[in-house]
C-alpha cells in the first residue's frame, strides 16, 4: 500500500495532500522504528554496563578478601603506618610477635614500640621515606614486646604515595633465633670457653681501639699464674680448671668501666687498665690473685708473675704494647716470680740482646770450641779438702767475649741447642775427671742436666757412653737436676733417673728450696744429694742469710739419708757455721771461683785449697 501510494504520487494519480500525508507517515514510521531500535540498543548497553559494574564490584570484593586473607594469614608481620608514624593497621602475626591485642597496637607510634637503642636510627630512616628521599628501606631493628623482652626483626618499609591519604607498609620478619645463634657464634669466636672471658683476639682489638683513642691511664698487664702446672699434676685438670675460673672471677671483679680482663691461653691472663695510678692497681690485682681459693674442698694458694706496659705517647701499635708487657713478665719470672714488673727501655734493650744471643747460640753450637768448661771445686768443710768439681759452661763469644751461662743457657734451652751443648759439656767434664783422678781416684764430678736433655729420651745411653769412653767410675759422676725437672711429670724424669741410678750414676737436686715441689718427690725419686741454694747462704753480712731454713733443710736431708752441698759460701764465718749445722760439703767463692783450664792442661787450684785449712766448728 505504501509503495502503491508512492507509485501513485509518482504518476500523478494521487492528490498533493495525500502525497504529503503519506510522506509524513513514512517519516513517522521510520522514526518509530529507529526509536525502537535505539531504545533496544540503550537498554542492551545499560544492562551490559550494570553487569560489568557488578562483576567489577565482585572482583574488587574478592581481591580485598584475598588481600585480607593474605594480610591476616601471612607468617610475617605486616603493619600499615601513617606518615606521622602511627600504626593504622596490624596483622595477626605482628600482634603475636609483640604479645599485644590489636586494639592495643593500633594508634601506637613506631617510637612507642622500637627499642630505645634503635629509635633514632628508625625515625631518621622513616623520615627520609616520607620526604621522598627514598622509596623504601630495609634494616635490622629491635622491638619491645609487651612483656619487656626484645624482638629482633628484619624490617622492610615501602611508601605508598596516595594523593589523599599516603601511608607506608612495613613487613617484619622475626629473626630473634637467628640473632641468638649469631651472637652465640660471635661470643664463642671472641671468648674463652672455660672462663667466658674475652680471648686474645678480642683483647688485642679492644687494646688497639683504646690506643688509637689515646685513653688516659691506658696500660696493659700480663698475668701468669706461678707453678700452675703443679696443681694440674697433683690434683688433676678439673681442679686446675676450677682454679682458673676462680682467678678469672677475681680479676673480673676488680675491673672498672672501659677496662677488660681476658684469658690469653693456658694460665695467662691479660688486663687493660685505665688508671693513672697503675702501681696501686697492679698491687691490688696481685693481692687479689694471692687470696686462697677453695677448690674441691681444698684451700689452694697461688701467686702470679705480672708484667706491665704503660701506653706512653710513643706507642702507635697494640702489638708493641703487648710485646713490652711480655718483656716485663719475663723479667718478673726471672726475678723469682710472685712479683710484678713495669716495663722500661732497659728491658727492651735486654730483650733485643736475648734475641741476638738466641740467634748466635744456634750458630755457635756448630763451632763447639767457642764453649769452654769451667770447674768449681766442691770442698769438704771440715778441712777444705777438694772432693770434687762442678762443671760450668762458659761461652767465648767471638765479638762480645766471655758470656755467663745465665745469659745464654735460657736461649739454648728455648732453641733446643741445649741438648747438643749438654752432651759436649758432659764428655769434656768426664775427660777432665779422668785426668784429675790420676792423682786422686776419689774425686767426683757434678754435671748439670737440663729438662730438655731429660725429655730427649736417650740421656742414659749418652751418659753411659761418655763414662765408658773416659774410663771413669759411674759412682764418681753426679748429675744435677732442678726441682722442676722432677715435679713436671711430662719430662718422664722418674724413668730416666731410675735407669741412671741403676747404672751407678748419682743424682743431686740443684738449688733446692727455691722451687714449688712437694717434699714427697724426694722420697719417690732416686736422689742421692741436695744443694742448698745460695740465696739461703749468701747475705749482706758475714753470717748465713737464712739459718733457720738451712737448719731445716739439713735436718730433712739427714732424715732421708741424703748428703748436702751448700753453695754460695762467701765467708769463713758462713763455712764454719754450716759445718756446725751438719753440712759436710761446700762450694763458693771463699774456696775458689770457677777455673777454666786449657784443654788438656792442668787444673790449677788456689793456694788455700792446696794447703787445706782445719775448721773451728761452732756449736
Amino acid at each position: 500500500m505504501f509503495l502503491g501510494g508512492l507509485l501513485a504520487v509518482a504518476d500523478g494519480s494521487w492528490p498533493l495532500w495525500a502525497t504529503i500525508s503519506i510522506a509524513v507517515l513514512a517519516v513517522l514510521v521510520i522514526a518509530g522504528v529507529l526509536v525502537r531500535l535505539l531504545g533496544a540498543t540503550v537498554r542492551s548497553l545499560s544492562l551490559r554496563n550494570e553487569s560489568e559494574r557488578v562483576k567489577s564490584e565482585v572482583a574488587l570484593a574478592r581481591a580485598e578478601a584475598r588481600f585480607r586473607t593474605v594480610f591476616e594469614g601471612a607468617p610475617l608481620g605486616i603493619v600499615v603506618v601513617d606518615v606521622d608514624g602511627t600504626l593504622r593497621e596490624t596483622n595477626a602475626a605482628f600482634d603475636v610477635m609483640l604479645g599485644y591485642e590489636r586494639r592495643e597496637l593500633v594508634g601506637k607510634t613506631m617510637k612507642d614500640l622500637s627499642d630505645e637503642s634503635d629509635r633514632e636510627r628508625t625515625l631518621e630512616a622513616f623520615g627520609a621515606l616520607v620526604r621522598g628521599e627514598v622509596s623504601s628501606y630495609e634494616h635490622e631493628m629491635r622491638y619491645k614486646r609487651k612483656n619487656g623482652s626484645t624482638l629482633w626483626a628484619d624490617v622492610s618499609v615501602t611508601y605508598v604515595p596516595e594523593d589523599d591519604e599516603p601511608f607506608a607498609i612495613a613487613v617484619i620478619d622475626d629473626v630473634s633465633d637467628r640473632i641468638v645463634i649469631r651472637d652465640r657464634l660471635i661470643h664463642e669466636a671472641t671468648h674463652d670457653a672455660l672462663t667466658s672471658l674475652p680471648n686474645r683476639g678480642l683483647f688485642s682489638a679492644q687494646l688497639g681501639d683504646a690506643l688509637r683513642s689515646r685513653l688516659p691511664g691506658l696500660a696493659v698487664a700480663f698475668v701468669d699464674l706461678d707453678h700452675f702446672k703443679v696443681v694440674n699434676d697433683s690434683l688433676g685438670h678439673l681442679a686446675g680448671d676450677a682454679l682458673l675460673r676462680a682467678v678469672a672471677q677475681r680479676l673480673r671483679s676488680i675491673m672498672r668501666p672501659g677496662e677488660m680482663v681476658a684469658r690469653l691461653g693456658g694460665d695467662e691472663f691479660g688486663v687493660i687498665f685505665l688508671d693513672e695510678d697503675i702501681e696501686a692497681r697492679v698491687e691490688w690485682l696481685h693481692a687479689t690473685v694471692a687470696e686462697p681459693a677453695n677448690i674441691e674442698g681444698r684451700r689452694l694458694y697461688t701467686t702470679a708473675s705480672v708484667g706491665v706496659a704503660v701506653a706512653h705517647a710513643r706507642y702507635e701499635r697494640a702489638e708493641d704494647l703487648l710485646r713490652d708487657a711480655d718483656i716485663a713478665l719475663y723479667r718478673s719470672k726471672a726475678d723469682g716470680r710472685a712479683t710484678y714488673t713495669i716495663f722500661n727501655e732497659v728491658m727492651h734493650e735486654s730483650a733485643v740482646r736475648r734475641l741476638q744471643i738466641s740467634s748466635d747460640v744456634r750458630d755457635a753450637i756448630n763451632e763447639p770450641d767457642q764453649f769452654r768448661v769451667a770447674f768449681q771445686p766442691l770442698v769438704r768443710l771440715t778441712d777444705w779438702k777438694t772432693v770434687g768439681y762442678e762443671a760450668l759452661v762458659r761461652w767465648q763469644h767471638p765479638r762480645e767475649g766471655m758470656i755467663q751461662p745465665d745469659l745464654f743457657i735460657p736461649a739454648a734451652e728455648e732453641t733446643g741447642v741445649i741438648v747438643r751443648l749438654g752432651r759436649e759439656v758432659l764428655i769434656r767434664s768426664l775427660e777432665r775427671l779422668a785426668q784429675e783422678q790420676r792423682d786422686d781416684p776419689t774425686l767426683t764430678m757434678h754435671v748439670n742436666v737440663s729438662v730438655q736433655e731429660i725429655m730427649h729420651g736417650d740421656l742414659p745411653e749418652h751418659v753411659f757412653a761418655a763414662i765408658k769412653a773416659t774410663g771413669v767410675r759411674p759412682e764418681t759422676v753426679t748429675l744435677e737436676i732442678t726441682e722442676n725437672a722432677i715435679i713436671d711429670t711430662s719430662t718422664g724424669a722418674g724413668a730416666v733417673l731410675e735407669r741412671l741410678r741403676a747404672g751407678g750414676v748419682k743424682i743431686c737436686v740443684d738449688d733446692f728450696g727455691i722451687g714449688y715441689s712437694s717434699l714427697r718427690y724426694l722420697s719417690l725419686f732416686p736422689i742421692n744429694s741436695l744443694k742448698i741454694d745460695r740465696s739461703f747462704v749468701s747475705g749482706t753480712g758475714s753470717g748465713i742469710a737464712s739459718e733457720p731454713i738451712c737448719r731445716m733443710l739439713l735436718d730433712l736431708a739427714r732424715s732421708l739419708d741424703l748428703t748436702v752441698v751448700a753453695e754460695g759460701i762467701e765467708t769463713t764465718e758462713q763455712a764454719e757455721r754450716l759445718c756446725g749445722l751438719g753440712a759436710t760439703t761446700g762450694q763458693g767463692y771463699i774456696f775458689s771461683r770457677p777455673i777454666i783450664p786449657e784443654r788438656g792442661g792442668p787444673l790449677i787450684l788456689p793456694p788455700n785449697l792446696l794447703a787445706g785449712r782445719p775448721m773451728q766448728i761452732s756449736a
